[in-house]
């Protein structure tokens, strides 16, 4: 008999089992973007619902493109094993029973088969965790109709390959079946996720099938939600560890930091799942949540990510070591974003901070700098951006986060070990810095020709705390540049 994990396998394990039935489940949840972290997040907040005995919430994951998440999990009945770990005691493992089924919509037929569960009475809800590039969106969280995947969803609506195509085709269908509300709730790291996801569907229905917005506007909710967890990418070294400590083979296994929150908007069209009893916190603002996370610990870990590959260290809790990099965002949160962040009425501040820095010196949770450097043009106006407006509004200087932002550039202009980083923007950037050299006069290029700072750039003395920062990185070796930037008042 094989070792690897399903649900023949699972009885004769040691680990922590689903406490429910899974033939006993049903679908009500419909998640698009079914990697990793859902997987380590929101799936497990949702098996806990099911051992409650509610058992109508079981998901039915979706991938828009890749075919590896079902792959990896159809051969263990979806099964998979989330390992928790601190770096100190030992690995608390747990086998997650709640998605049922995975989708690839590449495939010939998924697509169909997606628009008929979402149209089903049963299903509830659809969650998200498709990047802050899914929603195709610009800087404004409107609808990006200039993007390539929304021009061919507006050609052929029937065919999307799209989120807000896919959703606003699946949407129609439940309004022709004249199905109950629903739902719609985003888990990405975009600040009012929930209102650039009704932004993005209500554009393409409306160009689309317009006779389907006035049953959107009575009949779907699009809540925000704040979503937290370290879920560092697998690797095949720890997934054969895990097999010769416990027996069987799962190549699904997720290693994630044993830290969890989830804080979601309660405003739902229908049905929704007990999440609370999870221990997820219903409120009636998200704001202040996500404002905290966004500024004060995504701001951290994308600045951990460009200042460690610059200083050449592949993972985070190796760069939060070095003494030049640790100073520096120490000072980052202290001095620069944490004067101009609204944190949630009753948060300690310095506590979260200090929680933020010791989660990510984590060495069990080895998160690459790479992973984290991706899509920075999309992740940084939502984690650095705002709070450089908020001290270019007050007159602060801000060299630290500029810095960031500088890094971030350096990295495409000149990537580090010459591995390209992944962004959308990495060829425009790195086009216009084939012609401009001299920081400055890139900055005024990249102004010129992108919109990447958006209304940061009508500040002048942001493009030149910019172009200083990149000076130093061009003129300097990172740890040098860093110290640099790190020792200006």
């Amino acid at each position: 008999m094989t070792n690897r994990l399903s649900n023949e396998t699972l009885a004769h394990t040691a680990v922590r089992k689903p406490a429910y039935e899974r033939a006993d489940v049903t679908c009500g949840i419909v998640h698009l973007g079914i990697g990793a972290f859902h997987r380590a997040h929101q799936a497990v907040y949702t098996d806990d619902l099911l051992a409650t005995g509610d058992t109508r919430w079981g998901i039915t994951g979706a991938s828009l493109r890749s075919t590896s998440v079902r792959d990896t999990l159809a051969p263990q009945d979806f099964l998979y094993t989330v390992s928790s770990r601190d770096g100190k005691a030992a690995p608390s493992n747990r086998v997650i029973g709640s998605v049922l089924d995975v989708l690839a919509l590449s495939e010939v037929g998924q697509l169909e088969r997606l628009c008929e569960l979402i149209s089903r009475p049963s299903t509830h809800v659809i969650t998200l965790t498709i990047t802050e590039k899914g929603y195709c969106s610009d800087q404004r969280g409107e609808l990006d109709t200039d993007h390539p995947d929304i021009q061919r969803d507006l050609a052929s609506p029937l065919q999307p390959v799209s989120t807000p195509g896919v959703l606003a085709l699946a949407l129609r269908q439940r309004f022709e079946t004249g199905s109950r509300p629903l739902t719609i709730l985003s888990c990405d790291n975009l600040s009012g996720n929930g209102r650039t996801t009704a932004k993005v569907v209500r554009t393409m229905l409306s160009a689309t099938s317009p006779e389907v917005i006035s049953w959107l506007d009575d009949n779907v909710a699009f809540p925000s939600s704040m979503v937290d967890r370290i879920v560092p990418a697998i690797t095949d070294s720890a997934i054969a560890e895990f097999e010769n400590e416990n027996g069987y083979l799962d190549n699904g296994l997720l290693t994630p930091e044993p830290f969890s929150q989830w804080v979601i908007e309660d405003r739902f069209a229908g049905d929704r799942p007990d999440w609370a009893s999870a221990g997820a916190q219903l409120v009636r603002d998200v704001h202040p949540f996500e404002q905290a996370k966004l500024r004060l610990l995504n701001a951290t870990h994308s600045a951990l990510a460009y200042l460690g590959l610059l200083a050449g260290y592949e993972t985070v809790h190796e760069a939060i070591k070095d003494p030049a990099i640790a100073r520096y965002v120490q000072r980052l949160l202290d001095e620069e974003i944490t004067p101009v962040v609204d944190c949630p009425t009753g948060m300690n501040v310095d506590d979260y901070k200090a929680s933020v820095l010791q989660r990510f010196s984590n060495s069990a949770v080895p998160y690459r700098t790479a992973q984290v450097a991706s899509d920075g043009s999309q992740k940084l106006p939502q984690r650095i951006h705002p709070s450089l407006f908020a001290r270019l509004e007050r007159g602060l200087s801000s060299p630290l986060l500029s810095g960031v932002v500088a890094a971030w550039l350096r990295c495409l202009q000149a990537p580090p070990g010459g591995v390209p980083i992944n962004d959308p923007s990495a060829a425009a950037v790195a086009s216009v810095a084939q012609a401009h050299t001299e920081p400055l006069e890139l900055i005024q290029a990249i102004v010129k020709e992108t919109d990447q700072f958006n209304s940061l750039a009508m500040h002048n003395r942001f493009q030149v705390e910019l172009a200083d920062a990149l000076a130093k990185f061009q003129q300097h070796r990172a740890t040098a540049a860093i110290q640099a930037i790190a020792s200006q008042r």
